[in-house]
């Protein structure tokens, strides 16, 4: 992005880390290139146990946002029944 004076788009990437077809170095690695800025991580047990990685530029401003969702694998954490590679919401904490 250096030397780019158009503004940077921002990015947000989930994956599951129990994906068999993905390894999850892939989405850590693709929202590390390019990216000018700090990284803080939070880990979260909620619902779906995940972790979030936000990436701020110089301004502050979120540049890349990574959920590593815990014990999911190749599938959407969201999706419906019916779909290919989908995985229903959990609603057992509702």
């Amino acid at each position: 992005m250096a030397g780019d004076d158009s503004r940077p788009v921002p990015i947000i990437v989930f994956h599951g880390d129990a994906d068999k077809i993905l390894h999850p170095s892939n989405a850590k690695n693709m929202v590390a290139e390019g990216v000018d800025g700090s990284a803080e991580e939070t880990r979260h047990v909620a619902v779906r146990a995940h972790t979030r990685t936000v990436t701020r530029g110089k301004t502050g401003a979120v540049l890349v946002e990574l959920w590593l969702v815990h014990a999911r694998g190749h599938a959407w954490s969201g999706g419906g029944p019916d779909g290919t590679y989908t995985d229903p919401p959990d609603r057992s904490h509702q």
